[in-house]
């Protein structure tokens, strides 16, 4: 076989160019460069203003840079010993304390986990328009306020800080008003509900206080020997008192008679200018022997309230109560007691 150099060639690659070696300088006190120089493109290596290639990595310096293009004399500081390395810094402790580590010993006994909570049904808020709200699991006891309780409403000024506790117990639930000025309302079902003298009821947006009066509380007048002329009396066995926000009674309501009907646009006694208020809403029937007064609703749209007395009130699922301006709605499972 012809070697590649002609006839009676040895059979040899071509030399290879030998590596590009980089001149150590030597210490000394000065080395300056020449006044100008060629600076490679690819490695920014300087070589000589005459050079065609870097002497460096090889690449042209006409498509690196431009003939003729001038660099600042650059001086080399005297070289000085290198610095010796300093030790690694101590890391700082992190924000989170990092991970004890864990000691595998002999098996233990194993601990129990904690058992969650048993929620015997829920607490549901009803919207404004009647649909349902945020809920929350009922537990043995629930308390509800403005800035107290495991369920707070801060932005509602007519609840007090913690306003009333819900508290489950063999399967019944109990309300307790916790001694507040605004009290809890409770919604009628379909039975009616006696009020007590002094007793505070809600239709619409009217709050009004009932006061049972004497029947002979009153008679005729006179001055002298001579008789008061006026309108001819009627029987009067109680009368109902507008509290306002003020804290003062604003309009009086007499009843004189053994039913009264309340509405929005008929009835007995009647507040045209209430939007929430059904056109009959709720009547009062006084019995004359026991001399005492039953509510009850007329199945209106928003319901009836009458302000709950005692200490503690026993509810049932279904039933639905009123504090300040959230309304509730308690709805129980299986192991509790149902209405």
């Amino acid at each position: 076989m012809a070697g590649l150099g002609g006839a009676g060639g040895t059979n040899r690659m071509p030399p290879m160019a030998d590596a590009p070696t980089f001149p150590i300088a030597e210490p000394q006190q000065e080395l300056r460069e020449p006044p100008t120089a060629r600076v490679c493109g690819r490695c920014h290596g300087t070589s000589d203003t005459q050079a065609q290639f870097c002497r460096f990595c090889g690449a042209s310096m006409n498509e690196a840079f431009a003939p003729g293009a001038e660099v600042p004399t650059a001086e080399v500081a005297t070289p000085v010993a290198a610095a010796p390395v300093a030790a690694a810094p101590t890391p700082l402790a992190p924000a989170v304390a990092a991970i004890a580590p864990v000691f595998v010993g002999p098996p233990a006994a194993a601990v129990p986990a904690a058992q969650p909570k048993q929620a015997f049904g829920r607490l549901i808020v009803v919207a404004k328009d009647g649909g349902e709200g945020p809920n929350y699991p009922l537990h043995e006891r629930v308390d509800i306020g403005r800035s107290e309780g495991e369920v707070r409403f801060p932005d509602d000024r007519y609840l007090s800080p913690r306003h009333v506790r819900i508290s489950v117990r063999d399967g019944r639930v109990y309300l307790r008003d916790l001694q507040t000025p605004n009290g809890v309302y409770l919604r009628l079902r379909e039975a009616p509900v006696t009020l007590a003298n002094q007793g505070v009821f809600l239709i619409g947006q009217q709050v009004l206080r009932l006061e049972i009066l004497q029947p002979d509380g009153f008679g005729p007048v006179t001055e002298g020997d001579t008789l008061l002329f006026g309108t001819p009396t009627s029987p009067r066995y109680a009368r109902l008192c507008q509290r306002t926000v003020e804290g003062v009674t604003l309009d009086v309501f007499h009843i004189r008679k053994a039913e009264t009907v309340l509405g929005r646009e008929s009835g007995d006694i009647v507040f045209a200018d209430d939007p929430f208020l059904s056109r009959r809403h709720a009547t009062l029937h006084y019995d004359v022997e026991k001399k005492t007064v039953q509510l009850r609703d007329l199945g209106s749209s928003n319901g009836t309230f009458y302000r709950a007395a005692g200490d503690e009130i026993e509810v049932a699922s279904g039933d639905q109560f009123r504090i300040g301006q959230q309304l509730f709605r308690i709805e129980l499972g299986e192991g509790a007691r149902k209405g």
